[in-house]
């Protein structure tokens, strides 16, 4: 069991690993957002298009590995 900082409430596991999920999904949805958005502009300068998806990917990378890892 962890202490929440914000709350001062006690997470147990399943609270934690549905928080991840969430978290998840939110990133999952700002990435495709920002690609919407940027879509037309990176394609006028394919250099930031590559920083930009190395980012993501290190993103998704870090968030993506199983828990027992961090």
């Amino acid at each position: 069991m962890e202490e929440n900082a914000a709350t001062g409430k006690i997470l147990d596991t399943y609270e934690l690993a549905e928080d991840i999920k969430a978290l998840r999904a939110e990133v999952q949805n700002l990435s495709s957002v920002v690609g919407r958005i940027a879509g037309k502009e990176l394609a006028q300068n394919p250099v930031s298009a590559l920083a930009i998806a190395v980012g993501l990917g290190f993103l998704f990378g870090m968030l993506l590995r199983p828990p027992s890892r961090w």
